[in-house]
């Protein structure tokens, strides 16, 4: 044990199993297993080892020693703190002393390192699917109408995203007592409470993308008007909100308004208007229509003048 460096703070010291392996005679070799207890001191260790025996000394389960997690923002003790196995959120929210008055619960952040490779690994995969479907539309009479240039700048920026490896909480469920929303926290975790927000955003294809004090009585439709509307290039089948913590609410719109059905607004949230990807732009058309108006005055004039 010496020899190897000595134990380490994890050994598990009380079954320490030894292997050897003894001749039975008529070329036959059989294994006999001894525990070992390590923990008495120096009767433990008072075996003698002989060549070709395996001594396996355990790791103590749930070692985690350094584990720890970060919480920051608004809570009473913000900082870095050790976790025991199965550690909750709520615990650590505990520890930290509970949220101040100005924590904004709704909108509770929890990063996750293990989510953030996972997130990255399938935007590797999906960069390699994309080219392997490209090369096999180049090996059949398929049209591209994208060129190799552009999906290998493609593939480059999928290889090289760096996943968010954000988690989806209900904070507010778990300091109530909930169960499921309760979650247990991992080494390396991240858990931001933000200050709380009382504005509603609005990006993406709209004539001013801003930010507007939250106001009870107004409604999606309201708050884009407030933006100056939609663009051109705006899919309005799309439209979706971002609520506060990260989830996101999608709905139908029909006759050219919101149904009231999941559409409701809350502070923090966040309302996004995607590009239409089938857009074309008019003026084209106006061009093609242009011209055979022209034309059609031109064949006019020509038979006027027989």
């Amino acid at each position: 044990v010496n020899m190897a460096g000595g134990l380490s703070d994890s050994a598990y010291v009380d079954r320490v199993e030894l292997r050897r392996l003894n001749e039975v005679g008529n070329g036959r070799v059989e294994a006999n297993y001894t525990e070992l207890d390590l923990s008495q001191g120096a009767e433990g260790y008072d075996v003698l080892m002989s060549s070709r025996d395996h001594l396996t000394i355990r790791k103590i389960a749930d070692w985690s020693p350094s584990d720890s997690v970060v919480i920051e923002g608004e809570v009473t003790f913000p900082g870095e703190y050790r976790i025991r196995p199965s550690e909750t959120l709520s615990s650590i929210v505990s520890r930290a002393g509970g949220l101040t008055e100005n924590a904004f619960a709704d909108a509770a952040v929890l990063t996750r390192e293990s989510i953030a490779e996972l997130e990255a690994k399938r935007a590797a995969d999906f960069a390699q699917n994309l080219q392997a479907s490209f090369a096999a539309r180049m090996l059949t009479e398929e049209t591209n109408q994208v060129g190799i240039d552009e999906v290998s700048q493609i593939v480059l920026l999928l290889q090289a995203v760096e996943g968010a490896g954000r988690l989806i909480i209900d904070l507010e469920g778990a300091l109530a007592g909930d169960e499921e929303s309760d979650i247990v926290v991992m080494d390396g975790d991240r858990v931001i409470l933000p200050t709380i927000s009382n504005t509603v955003s609005v990006v993406g294809e709209v004539q001013r993308s801003q930010t507007h004090t939250y106001q009870n009585a107004l409604s999606v439709d309201d708050y884009l008007e407030l933006s100056a509307g939609l663009t051109q290039r705006a899919d309005t089948d799309g439209i979706y909100i971002v609520r506060a913590n990260g989830s996101v609410v999608t709905f139908d719109r029909s006759l050219w308004e919101f149904s009231s059905q999941n559409s409701e607004l809350y502070p923090g949230d966040t309302i996004v208007v995607p590009i239409d990807t089938q857009y074309k732009a008019r003026i084209a058309s106006w061009r093609e229509i242009t011209s055979l108006i022209y034309e059609s005055m031109v064949s006019v004039a020509a038979i006027a003048s027989l």
